[in-house]
């Protein structure tokens, strides 16, 4: 997909008060911090689209503001591609197929805990709508960790 095709990327994140925004030739990012509204407009004018924009935006948001937005999180995220195809991903925590809801037994221990699934999602855009490397969008994180 080439960075003028027109593609919506919702990412569910947590937005706090100190948003930061960007303006790029073809569009726009609005991130929770500068340093990952900066990334968006970086990996634009490596020719990503807005798919490599927000994952590259996720990782460097767990770096700067692990507290709000990291990778043991869950996300969902929409994908509207130039030809008006939509794309539903959903990255919220799984529960273990072990669970039982009426054994009171499963309502403790390992058994209930939850499989975050951000990076799960993540790749799933990337594998599906992604333009540059895996590594590009790596890179931000890596410099600003």
């Amino acid at each position: 997909m080439k960075r003028s095709s027109l593609i919506e990327f919702v990412l569910h994140l947590v937005v706090v008060l100190s948003a930061s925004a960007i303006a790029v030739a073809d569009g726009v990012a609005s991130t929770a911090h500068p340093l990952a509204s900066n990334t968006a407009e970086e990996i634009f004018a490596l020719g990503g689209n807005a798919a490599d924009a927000a994952i590259a935006v996720s990782l460097v948001l767990s770096v700067v503001e692990p507290t709000l937005s990291g990778l043991g999180g869950r996300a969902q995220a929409l994908v509207r591609t130039q030809d008006g195809g939509y794309y539903g991903y959903n990255g919220m925590t799984e529960i273990p197929a072990v669970f039982k809801v009426d054994e009171q037994a499963a309502a403790y221990g390992y058994t209930t805990i939850a499989t975050p699934g951000l990076v799960a999602l993540l790749e799933a855009v990337h594998q599906a709508h992604g333009s540059l490397p895996i590594g590009k969008l790596v890179e931000p994180a890596h410099r600003f960790a």
